[in-house]
């Protein structure tokens, strides 16, 4: 028996057909689906969209994971959502004592607490710990607080994060930044496995050659840098263009208002995996628009995954961790940027390369998987 936690991710994926499911998410079908005993805990309260969610709302292949009730809060940054990690953590507690014996918990970090309860169940049960990495948690917390206290409240987290790393058996991360960061607290391996998309998955995805637009696919937050936005949309505009805007976010309105009355703009707010999957088919280029500030630097996006996959040259505001074949940077793009770019086929093929399988073969192939006895 294994055990997969996440706190949050979003539940829209585990309620209706079309959309991708995230990291945790996937990990849970691909061990389900291989015949393997697995338990999924996650907070019935969804993060993105401040909702409650019931367990006979999620689809088929989700109908065994565990909604865990948590209460919700109307703000990310308040103690109410503190309140709401807490009574997560002690629910996880009771669900794990009273379940069947697990071989191996595997538990995705941000979320201190909860590792600390899957630690305990380690000293229970003896099974092994693996924890995922999933960015620079304590670095971004600290960014809620005022800047005199920063440094020791990164300081403290820091120190509280690597002592549970070197409690933990094993240790995964999606990214090389992430690596490093985990290779400076705790002398131990660790594995890196990026964001993964399912073969049959990606089979909607392969690009056409009837577009030539640009898309951005993603939550409309404080990570963007919007400046880029207007400039993408000049871009489109001197070159004829769409640009598509898909997502939502802290930000939509004010995105709206920059681009209210451009024609060369297309808003189209929150959309489904397969609708954003659609609009691809009409692009050549995904705008990766980050700022480079400690949002960017702590986490690693799966953006990146879903725009090699769909065939399309990234556009970076910030460098990229792969061929630079395969994309730009913008918008400082050089002159010869008319230049013809790799054809869709050959950049899907190289982020199949990258990002596409199955956890299940990914853990087993480094060592991580720990079958039942």
């Amino acid at each position: 028996m294994i055990l997969l936690i996440k706190e949050h991710e979003p539940i829209a994926n585990m309620t209706a057909s079309g959309n991708k499911p995230w990291r945790t998410q996937k990990m849970f079908l691909d061990l389900t689906r291989e015949g393997v005993d697995c338990r999924l805990f996650m907070s019935s309260f969804d993060h993105w969209t401040k909702t409650q969610t019931s367990r006979h709302q999620l689809t088929a292949e989700f109908s065994q994971a565990e909604l865990l009730h948590a209460p919700g809060y109307p703000r990310n940054n308040s103690i109410l959502r503190l309140v709401s990690g807490v009574v997560f953590a002690f629910r996880f507690l009771l669900a794990g004592l009273t379940g069947p014996r697990p071989s191996q918990i595997v538990v995705a970090c941000p979320g201190l607490l909860i590792i600390m309860v899957a630690l305990l169940l380690k000293l229970r049960y003896g099974c092994k710990v693996c924890i995922d990495l999933r960015d620079n948690w304590p670095s971004t917390l600290s960014g809620f607080f005022p800047a005199k206290l920063r440094p020791a409240v990164k300081a403290g987290f820091t120190w509280w994060l690597a002592i549970l790393l070197r409690l933990a058996d094993d240790i995964v991360v999606p990214s090389e930044n992430l690596r490093e960061f985990a290779m400076r607290l705790v002398d131990k391996p660790i594995i890196k496995i990026p964001f993964l998309l399912d073969r049959d998955r990606v089979a909607d995805m392969a690009p056409r050659d009837d577009g030539g637009d640009m898309m951005f696919l993603g939550s409309l937050n404080s990570f963007f840098d919007y400046d880029v936005f207007e400039q993408a949309a000049s871009y489109c505009a001197a070159n004829e263009i769409v640009f598509h805007i898909l997502g939502d976010g802290d930000f939509l309105e004010d995105v709206r208002g920059r681009f209210a009355g451009s024609d060369h703009v297309h808003i189209h707010g929150r959309v489904s995996y397969d609708e954003a999957i659609a609009i691809s088919h009409q692009c050549r280029i995904g705008l990766y628009p980050y700022r480079r500030n400690m949002g960017f630097d702590n986490h690693e996006t799966n953006k990146l995954t879903d725009y090699l996959v769909m065939g399309l040259v990234v556009y970076s505001s910030v460098p990229l961790p792969i061929d630079a074949a395969y994309f730009r940077t913008f918008p400082s793009l050089p002159d010869d940027s008319a230049a013809a770019f790799p054809s869709k086929q050959d950049i899907r093929e190289y982020g199949m390369s990258l990002f596409v399988g199955s956890y299940l073969d990914r853990f087993i192939a480094s060592g991580l998987y720990a079958a039942s006895p």
